[in-house]
C-alpha cells in the first residue's frame, strides 16, 4: 500500500467516523406537537400569534458541524406555538407578531459530550400598532453524549435540537404568564 492510498483509506475512515453534518431538524427542535393535543393559551394569546420573523440562524455546511438555519427555526416556533394554542389559524390574522433572533448558538465539547448554549431575544408586538407588549431574551442549553450516539456530528445536531427546544419551552412558560391585558417588558 501506497503512502497515498494509506492516507486516502486513514481520511476515508475518519469521515465516516465523524459523519456530515446535518441541520437541527424541525421535529425535534418543537416544544410541542400539534399530534400531543393543543394546551389552553392564555386567554390574551389565544390563537393570537400571526406572523413569525426570525434571524440569526446559520445554513449547515457538510463536513463542518451543525447548526441552525432560519427557515427550520422558524418552522420548529410555529409548530410549539400551535401546539401551544398561540398561533393563529390564518398568518395574517393575528394580532400580534412575534420577532425571534437567535443572538447565540455557541458549540463546545465536555469530554465526549457536546454542548450547545443558545440565546434567543423574543419581541412580541401589536400587529397593527407595532406596540411592543413582551421582550425577554432566554438562554438555554443543549447536550448529547456518546450514549446518544457516537458520531460527533450527531451529537452536535441532538444537542442543537435540545437547547432550541429548551429555548422554545421556556419562552411559552413566559407568554403563558403574561397577563390578560398584556403588557410585560422587560
Amino acid at each position: 500500500m501506497t503512502d497515498r492510498t494509506a492516507a486516502a483509506a486513514a481520511f476515508a475512515v475518519l469521515i465516516l467516523l465523524t459523519g456530515c453534518a446535518a441541520p437541527a431538524r424541525v421535529e425535534r427542535m418543537a416544544a410541542i406537537t400539534p399530534a400531543a393535543g393543543p394546551v389552553a393559551a392564555p386567554v390574551a394569546l389565544d390563537r393570537a400569534i400571526g406572523k413569525i420573523w426570525a434571524e440569526g440562524g446559520k445554513p449547515t455546511v457538510p463536513f463542518w458541524q451543525s447548526e441552525i438555519d432560519d427557515g427550520a427555526f422558524v418552522a420548529a416556533l410555529r409548530r410549539s406555538l400551535d401546539g401551544a394554542g398561540m398561533l393563529a389559524v390564518r398568518e395574517n390574522r393575528g394580532r400580534y407578531v412575534l420577532y425571534a433572533d437567535l443572538v447565540r448558538a455557541d458549540q463546545s465539547v465536555r469530554g465526549l459530550d457536546k454542548m450547545v448554549r443558545t440565546a434567543v431575544r423574543y419581541r412580541l408586538a401589536e400587529a397593527v400598532t407595532g406596540r411592543v407588549v413582551f421582550d425577554r431574551r432566554i438562554d438555554s442549553r443543549g447536550r448529547a453524549g456518546f450514549a446518544d450516539s457516537p458520531l460527533v456530528n450527531i451529537r452536535e445536531r441532538l444537542a442543537n435540537e435540545a437547547a432550541i427546544r429548551r429555548n422554545f419551552e421556556a419562552l411559552i412558560r413566559e407568554l403563558r404568564r403574561l397577563p390578560p391585558g398584556i403588557s410585560s417588558k422587560g
